[in-house]
């Protein structure tokens, strides 16, 4: 063990008893005294067993796990909170279903909810209902069902009922013509069961947004693949397969005659006790009847009173004056009335302008309205039109307005000057969505995690860096712009720093300004340690792999975007516009070190991917060798770095204003002394320390 990390801890063990002779009434409230033996242990990398929590940051030290994890910080962690899809639940609730997906855990995760941090399991459910008007449903078949026929309004079943029914049936088949209200009614079962059974894993399955390749008898792989549980960590998709197994998950299948996976379906139902909810248009219901041996339920059109509710609320929601409601919803009702249009499809649309018979005949007959103004895109909907078909004024409107590429807000017309043959991978639907105002929103937002980041410069690894003279290094070292030039030259990256030293902080930092700087590049950042599931890929599908394109697209998981987005991805990659920060290379090191090596040396030779690759030291040779290049490390905290990083810890930590100076200032002065330099090591001293931080003797 080294002679100097051995005296810092030692000398550290002594201000703690500085800090209980200093007037600390409980012996509880001193530093814990850590001894050589403790220091011993955490370099030989076991788990220190202390039972205060405070202790998470200790234990990070290693790499611990779930089984390991000393009681109290167990039974601290299972009356944490965490976020399952919208529904905040104590991890005690988890532990009832299953205690056997906790060993899954990360020690990154165990440290982040012993810190206070809310982890979020599965995919937030989007509440898009804001002008949904209660529905009642009833058997298909029900013939003449008309808005206002009370005795099948009085029969019908209401939302509650079909949710308890389904419960105990384990499928609802839901058939109703375009327009009537499938899609808004399934996301609001959505949200409707996930509020009522929160410990169940609830995913709404938009099919239209699909166009997969798949293999129907793997259910397992292509549920994965669909809800986009690949792009997970271990710990959730081992909650996922637990409740899967369980018959804890509810799928709503949206639109079975986009893509009618009856395979799927019929699987499901047969071998699992999992619920399906399936919505179809009625030319697909017989086989979906046939297929559960159950009766499809149609959608009971609105009557006047539930009329007037849904366009009361659409107003409202476009923002126009109080005053004026009343008067358009009943101009809007009488139009509705004489043209029996009552699906709340066709209120949205006579909602825009008003209708002559002309107009209404041309829609019945399926065919395009080519009117100049922007307002008729509801019209437009009502057929399966395409972007080559789009009138010349919507087709400007669309590209000046604004789409969200990751994390930047561009205008189409950007995109339109790198391609123009992506706009023909559009769906009617996105279309209709921009020209009604919507911003689109193109590949996985970046994570900005980054809130006490402090600026850091890089030089080459292996320079042997003098902490007494570092103000040297820091002029001669590069600055982050500086590298991200350089690596547009070389195509790769490798940043080489000890454990602790900030290098994953420094990749989501990289990623934000790389997208930044060059906005129409797909910028992907990489955890390493959350894919690990496709790692036991063979080698042999790697080796010799002709299309970069298909690699990328089942290791990063883009078989699940749209084909608008799809078709954006593969323009990039294919004019090498695409940035890949793959951070962590030493924690899937040695296990599926081979297989990495082998993805990150076919991407090198074969495209022109620009790469950054994060390790540890001891990996940094292998690294080096596969891209023929050297690697960089990270230059220690100076002075005023180690205190601007306090500084904004102690603001994220809500310490009060008047108080955060005198506190930087202390723990500064203890970093000086005992030389912990790293990010990480500034945050062990603040997390066991802030006990004794606010005394005046040290």
């Amino acid at each position: 063990m080294s002679k100097f990390i051995q005296n810092s801890f030692l000398k550290l063990q002594n201000l703690g008893k500085l800090a209980s002779q200093g007037g600390a009434k409980d012996t509880n409230e001193t530093y814990y005294e850590l001894t050589s033996d403790h220091i011993s242990q955490i370099l030989d990398g076991q788990v220190l067993d202390f039972s205060d929590s405070h202790f998470q940051y200790l234990n990070n030290l290693v790499n611990h796990d779930w089984k390991n994890l000393a009681g109290k910080l167990k039974q601290k962690f299972l009356t944490s909170n965490f976020t399952f899809q919208n529904e905040s639940l104590k991890f005690e609730k988890l532990a009832e279903i299953s205690s056997e997906v906790f060993n899954s855990l990360s020690s990154e995760q165990i440290v982040d909810v012993l810190d206070g941090k809310e982890l979020v399991i599965g995919s937030m459910i989007q509440n898009r209902t804001e002008f949904y008007v209660e529905r009642r449903f009833i058997f298909r078949g029900s013939e003449n069902v008309k808005p206002d026929f009370t005795f099948f309004r009085n029969v019908a079943h209401s939302m509650d009922d079909i949710i308890y029914l389904a419960t105990r049936l384990r499928v609802f088949i839901l058939s109703s013509d375009a327009g009537s209200g499938k899609t808004v009614a399934f996301e609001q079962f959505t949200m409707r069961i996930k509020r009522e059974y929160p410990t169940r894993w609830v995913s709404y399955v938009d099919l239209k947004f699909y166009d997969l390749n798949f293999d129907e008898n793997d259910t397992e792989k292509l549920l994965h693949k669909i809800l986009n549980l690949n792009l997970k960590n271990d710990f959730e998709l081992k909650i996922f397969d637990e409740l899967y197994k369980s018959g804890n998950v509810v799928l709503l299948w949206n639109g079975f005659d986009k893509i009618p996976l009856t395979k799927v379906f019929d699987k499901i139902y047969k071998t699992t006790q999992n619920i399906q909810f399936v919505s179809c248009r009625p030319s697909h219901f017989g086989e979906l009847e046939k297929l559960f041996i159950n009766r499809a339920y149609q959608l009971i059109p609105f009557n006047l009173i539930e009329q007037k509710e849904f366009l009361t609320k659409f107003f409202i929601a476009q923002n126009l004056m109080s005053s004026k409601i009343d008067e358009y919803v009943n101009i809007v009702q009488d139009m509705a009335t004489t043209y029996n249009f009552s699906t709340p499809f066709m209120l949205k649309v006579i909602a825009y302008y008003e209708l002559t018979s002309d107009h209404i005949s041309q829609i019945l007959d399926g065919q395009v309205l080519d009117f100049s103004d922007s307002h008729f895109q509801y019209l437009n909907n009502l057929v399966n039109h395409d972007w080559k078909n789009l009138a010349g004024k919507l087709k400007q409107k669309f590209l000046t307005s604004n789409f969200t590429f990751q994390n930047e807000s561009l205008k189409f017309e950007k995109l339109a000057e790198i391609s123009l043959e992506v706009f023909n991978s559009l769906s009617s639907e996105q279309i209709v969505d921009v020209l009604d105002g919507k911003e689109l929103v193109i590949g996985s937002m970046i994570q900005n995690r980054t809130e006490f980041y402090v600026e850091r410069r890089f030089i080459f690894e292996g320079i042997a860096i003098n902490l007494a003279n570092i103000t040297y290094y820091i002029n001669v070292a590069d600055t982050m712009d500086d590298i991200i030039d350089k690596t547009l030259r070389t195509r790769v990256f490798i940043l080489s720093s000890e454990a602790g030293a900030g290098k994953s902080v420094t990749f989501e930092q990289l990623a934000m300004r790389i997208k930044r700087k060059f906005p129409l590049r797909w910028v992907l950042y990489i955890d390493l340690k959350d894919y690990k599931s496709f790692y036991n890929t063979s080698l042999e599908n790697v080796v010799f792999v002709d299309n970069i394109k298909e690699l990328l697209h089942n290791i990063l998981n883009l078989n699940s975007l749209n084909e608008f987005e799809k078709k954006i991805f593969d323009e990039r990659l294919k004019s090498g516009h695409v940035v890949l920060l793959w951070n962590g290379f030493d924690e899937i090191s040695p296990t599926y070190n081979s297989f990495i090596s082998i993805v990150l040396k076919e991407i090198y030779t074969k495209t022109k991917i620009v790469q950054y690759v994060s390790t540890r030291p001891s990996y940094s040779v292998q690294l080096q060798g596969i891209f023929n290049n050297k690697a960089y490390q990270l230059i220690p905290l100076n002075s005023d770095e180690q205190k601007e990083f306090l500084r904004k810890y102690f603001i994220i930590q809500n310490i009060k204003s008047m108080k955060i100076d005198e506190y930087v200032e202390k723990i500064h002065n203890i970093s000086l002394t005992y030389a912990f330099i790293t990010p990480f090591m500034l945050k062990v001293i603040v997390s066991g320390g802030q006990s004794y931080l606010s005394r005046d003797t040290f």
